[in-house]
């Protein structure tokens, strides 16, 4: 999980959401993208964009990067 002035945002394992942090509208939690490999980790956001690292092997590793909504 991780919180800024935007929001808070959690990952799954079937994605990213996000929700203000007044609270989840009626709908539900905004998805900001459903393809998260299985164990990603390190959820981080910055101005404008969510990170996530999908580890690999030893010291091996993706960082994955995604507009915020």
């Amino acid at each position: 999980m991780a919180v800024d002035a935007s929001g808070v945002y959690w990952m799954t394992t079937s994605g990213i959401y996000t929700c203000p942090l007044t609270g989840c509208p009626a709908a539900g939690p905004t998805v900001i993208t459903s393809s998260v490999a299985g164990g990603s980790k390190e959820l981080r956001v910055q101005d404008s964009s969510v990170y996530w690292l999908v580890p690999g092997s030893g010291t091996d590793g993706v960082i994955y990067r995604i507009a915020k909504p």
